[in-house]
Formats: C-alpha cells, sequence, structure tokens
C-alpha cells in the first residue's frame, strides 16, 4: 500500500506495462514528483521529480497522460502543458494554455488515433492540441467540478465531482464529432 501522497492523475504505461501516478505532495514544499507502480500494485518502480519542482503553491499538477509514441509523461500543471522524461524528469516540451490559463488545465488525455493530446479545463473548455501546443478546436463544457479525462475511440470521458463523501460524482461523455455530452 502507499501512503502520504496527493495523487492528482493515474495512466497506465504500455511500453513497461506499469502504472504512473502524479503526486502533488501534501504539504508546501513537498516534492512534485510521479511515481511508476508495478502492475500489481505492490512495487514502486521509480520515483521521478519532475523538474525540480516543489508545492509551491502555484503549480498545480493535475493531469497525467502516457504518450506511447513518445514513450513520455504529459502532465496538466494549471497553466501550462507539459512533456516529461520518465527517466530524470525533465521537461522535454512545455507549452502554455495562453487564452485559457484563467480556466486552469485539470485533466490530459493523448488521443492514440491521431496522436493528439485533449485537455479539460477545471473549468468552461475542452481544448483540443496537436503536440506543439497549437489549437485544433475548443469546445464549451462546464460542469461543476469537471475533473479528468480519457480517451477511448473517439469518445471523451470525462470524470465530475468533487464530493468526497461520494454522492455527487458521476462520468459523462463527449462525442466532438457531434459537440455533445
Amino acid at each position: 500500500m502507499f501512503t502520504n501522497f496527493t495523487s492528482t492523475g493515474f495512466t497506465y504505461d504500455l511500453k513497461n506495462d506499469t502504472f504512473w501516478i502524479a503526486d502533488h505532495g501534501t504539504e508546501l514544499n513537498d516534492k512534485i514528483q510521479l511515481f511508476q507502480i508495478s502492475k500489481d500494485l505492490k512495487k514502486i518502480v521509480s520515483v521521478v521529480q519532475v523538474a525540480d519542482y516543489v508545492n509551491d503553491g502555484i503549480i498545480n499538477l493535475q493531469g497525467i497522460a502516457y504518450d506511447d509514441v513518445d514513450d513520455t509523461i504529459w502532465v496538466a500543471t494549471g497553466n501550462n502543458i507539459q512533456e516529461i522524461s520518465k527517466t530524470g524528469g525533465g521537461i522535454i516540451k512545455e507549452f502554455s494554455l495562453k487564452q485559457y490559463e484563467k480556466y486552469q488545465a485539470n485533466g490530459i488525455s493523448i488521443d492514440k488515433s491521431d496522436n493528439t493530446i485533449w485537455v479539460l479545463c477545471y473549468s468552461n473548455y475542452l481544448i483540443h492540441y496537436d503536440k506543439n501546443g497549437n489549437i485544433i478546436s475548443t469546445y464549451k463544457i462546464n460542469l461543476l467540478d469537471q475533473d479528468m479525462i480519457y480517451v477511448y475511440k473517439g469518445i471523451i470521458y470525462i470524470t465530475v465531482g468533487a464530493d468526497y463523501m461520494g454522492d455527487d460524482n458521476y462520468l459523462v461523455t463527449f462525442d466532438p464529432k457531434k459537440s455533445k455530452i
């Protein structure tokens, strides 16, 4: 069992048959890091500190997605999207949400069908990017406490809710072709 961390995202690493967990830290000045966990969830395979970041109250590590084309990790950090090296934690690529920064990136997923990135903001927007940070499309989505996303066969799965008792949490799907939840 793993304790004493703040999980802000979870993704599967196809190449290594492991899972990655984003850890924002439980206290100010905690290291912001990524845990690689064995598939049976019994062993920490590696711990990667993200570019010497600490929980400073500004960097907001949220979503995490494994990129099986580039064998890297992508993270949503509030104002930015970053591609992270799995071996050293260095930032390979970074781009700003630009005019969407105030909505704060929360969820992130790689679309395997076209090797692009989907980002769900905490409020108001779902944004589709290429890997260079160019916006392909935006969708107005504003569900109270929208959180994480996963793309599967062209459909975006969205978790919604911050009710830690579990009563008001739910999952919705969004079809970009129909622009409909």
